[in-house]
């Protein structure tokens, strides 16, 4: 009985990653075939042609596409809907990131993991929005299912945790915000490591709420310090995360009133994006 049970489980998982192997392939697909083949060498000449213009192109006939394939679908609507929001276009992110959690729950339940990741998206772009009685609708019901269905040390529920703070951060409920950020921090430190980037970016979360809540410089500068030591360990003088850090740490310093130590990390900051990433 025991061995029955053991392989009907991994036929499922190998079944789910096979999903998700054909899902992946198709999605990258598309992004090759449509949104990049959309802007052909005259095109990509003009000053019209930008990121935004790209994906518009692309969202054109995505539903007619992909009408027999919505998982398919539901994954290139969160890509297009994610980089919208990564560039501030709210607006044009939102039908995609709605359509991809309306796919996703109806094709495989509210509690599968890709249906929960569409719902912290989706509450993510609210929050952007200061829809934030939205925002937390979905982020607590995204946590609470993932604590339930994953654990509260997988790193999606801990993803929620950190997104759950910053909400509260961004509503000034400060008190709410601490115990998760922490928790968030103490875990991964303990399940990642010390030295992983989610776990840098607790630190960093961390910091800023001590300095909104107007805690005393020596609980704040050691978390902004110890993300920038480590990032250039690991990561390196130059790389965007390291360059991330010390620009953190340098407006942390501006904003205690410390100037003359903000402004040589701001230059050597500001130095280091132009070498990497140009002056553009």
């Amino acid at each position: 009985m025991a061995s029955t049970i053991f392989a009907v489980g991994q036929a499922r998982a190998r079944a789910e990653a096979e999903r998700q192997a054909q899902i992946s392939q198709a999605v990258a697909d598309f992004l090759k075939n449509d949104v990049l083949a959309s802007v052909g060498p005259a095109k990509a000449k003009s000053p019209e042609v930008n990121v935004r213009y790209i994906l518009d192109t692309a969202s054109g006939n995505i539903e007619e596409k992909f009408e027999h394939a919505p998982l398919v679908e539901a994954s290139i609507r969160q890509t297009l809907g994610n980089t919208y929001l990564s560039l501030g276009e709210y607006k044009a992110a939102e039908p995609h990131l709605e359509r991809a959690r309306q796919i996703r729950r109806e094709q495989l339940g509210e509690e599968h993991p890709d249906t929960l990741t569409s719902m912290n998206n989706l509450g993510w772009l609210y929050m952007c929005q200061d829809r934030y009685d939205e925002a937390e609708q979905l982020l607590v019901r995204t946590l609470e299912t993932r604590r339930r269905v994953l654990g509260e040390e997988h790193r999606d529920t801990l993803t929620s945790m950190n997104d759950l703070g910053w909400l509260y951060i961004r509503e000034g409920r400060y008190d709410e915000a601490e115990p998760l950020l922490v928790k968030t921090l103490e875990i991964r430190r303990r399940v990642l490591g010390e030295e992983h980037a989610e776990t840098l970016r607790s630190m960093n979360s961390l910091g800023k709420l001590y300095f909104w809540e107007d805690r005393p410089d020596d609980e704040i500068e050691p978390l902004y310090v110890k993300a920038l030591e480590i990032s250039r360990r690991v990561h390196g003088e130059d790389d965007v995360r390291t360059l991330y850090y010390m620009n953190a740490l340098a407006a942390l310093y501006k904003g205690l009133g410390r100037y003359d130590e903000a402004e040589p990390l701001l230059v050597k900051a500001l130095d280091g994006y132009r070498r990497v990433l140009g002056e553009a």
